[in-house]
């Protein structure tokens, strides 16, 4: 089984920094996990994004995983992809990509989740849990109590790592891992802030004070 990280750092461009500028700090401060999300560039842009996040989390033996863009992926040779209900379908994504590498999916809403895709898939982002201003959707946030009922929905299927997305801060950290969520994704908290290394461990911490593990 593949080892999902109880964390997950969704980095891209942000006000005052470019991706890689974002990954690395966020490396720095510890993480073990990075989803690369870059929207609206051609794919040349991308895939140099992408080749120099992968570069980096191969230095700090971090998990790199690409949003959306599967062959991109593969191209660079990231660990993974991570889709949405737009984008390629997992059953495509796992012939592309292989057995081994690993493939996210996110789910808003019930009728989002499909046996055939929980079947293939390694983990669920479920969100939003709050308003977020980094991803535009039309789903309204589901708070701790819409976030569960999809995860038991889940694993009625499956035992699948569910991790709560959507506008996450460290103040919602113990609420969402006490109620029997695996894990969490933030992106805006740490990457349009100062001090991103710093932000990057403070969560860190946090998850491994309640979980024990990252």
């Amino acid at each position: 089984m593949k080892r999902i990280s109880r964390v997950h750092f969704i980095a891209g461009f942000s006000q005052e920094r470019n991706p890689a500028e974002n990954v690395l700090s966020i490396l720095q401060g510890g993480a073990n996990w990075i989803q690369l999300r870059i929207k609206g560039k051609e794919l040349p842009e991308m895939k140099k994004w992408a080749k120099i996040a992968v570069d980096l989390c191969r230095k700090f033996k971090a998990t790199v995983i690409i949003n959306d863009y599967v062959e991109i992926a593969k191209e660079v040779d990231a660990d993974g992809v991570h889709l949405g209900k737009y984008d390629t379908s997992p059953l495509v994504a796992r012939e592309i990509m292989g057995q081994h590498k690993i493939i996210g999916y996110t789910i808003n809403t019930h009728e989002d989740i499909r046996p055939e895709i929980i079947e293939v898939v390694d983990y669920a982002g479920v969100g939003p849990y709050k308003e977020t201003s980094t991803k535009r959707t039309e789903i309204s946030p589901h708070g701790i109590e819409g976030i569960c009922a999809l995860a038991v929905k889940i694993r009625q299927i499956r035992d699948l790592p569910v991790i709560a997305i959507g506008g996450i801060t460290p103040g919602d950290i113990p609420v969402i891992l006490k109620n029997g969520i695996y894990g969490i994704a933030l992106s805006s908290f740490v990457i349009e802030g100062d001090c991103v290394a710093v932000r990057t461990s403070l969560v860190l911490k946090k998850v491994y004070e309640i979980a024990g593990e990252i």
